[in-house]
């Protein structure tokens, strides 16, 4: 009994590691289909019904998953204004700087750099036109990283997080839920592009690949 304990023992550990990750995959694929479903029930979006079989996935990637993310608040920090592909600027705040760490647990018996060094990126508010506050808790995580152009949309990605989700200084971040600006499948939209503090030098092979449909000039 006593030899069969640390195996049983890591037996669950195993099976609870592996229903946890499964549950993110299942939660990714139904975020998969709310993703497509948006763009058929938003007027203003750029896709009609036939076009979203030209939006691309990465296979779920557990190890770009970061549960818990260390974030680092930015107090009265000024507005700036963030350039758009269409020229046009928008009002940014921002609100926080998180850090990325390479995953434990699971993963924690692969070298660290295999698992990807750690790395940090800002977290902004969008402001509206005349107003100095955000009208909600929606926050807003634009990036480049090494795949911009080759696999993924060239003008960078976004990850849509809240101020709500943020608990002791952790929030939780998924890569594969990031997604591609509108102006990925057409001209004319006012996307903003990825401040420089945001341009990663790794692969973030995760979220949405370029759009294999017809782009719209």
């Amino acid at each position: 009994m006593t030899l069969r304990t640390p195996c049983l023992l890591f037996s669950m550990l195993c099976l609870s590691l592996q229903v946890r990750a499964q549950s993110y995959r299942d939660s990714f694929q139904l975020w998969q289909s709310q993703y497509k479903q948006e763009f058929l029930t938003d007027a203003r979006a750029p896709l009609k019904a036939a076009d979203t079989g030209g939006i691309r996935f990465y296979p779920y990637n557990p190890k770009l998953l970061f549960r818990k993310a260390s974030v680092r608040l930015l107090n009265h920090q000024p507005i700036l204004p963030i350039a758009t592909h269409s020229g046009k600027t928008k009002r940014v705040r921002a609100f926080a700087r998180i850090l990325c760490t390479p995953n434990k647990g699971f993963w924690s018996f692969l070298p660290a750099s295999w698992r990807g060094g750690s790395f940090s990126l800002t977290l902004y508010q969008i402001l509206p036109p005349q107003s100095d506050s955000a009208r909600d808790d929606a926050l807003f995580l634009p990036f480049y990283d090494a795949t911009n152009g080759i696999t993924t949309y060239g003008g960078g990605r976004y990850i849509d997080l809240r101020s709500s989700d943020i608990h002791q200084a952790h929030v939780l971040v998924d890569f594969n839920r990031a997604y591609n600006p509108w102006c990925a499948y057409k001209d004319g939209y006012n996307c903003p592009i990825p401040p420089e503090e945001n341009h990663l030098k790794r692969a973030i092979e995760a979220g949405e690949k370029m759009f294999a449909g017809k782009r719209e000039e």
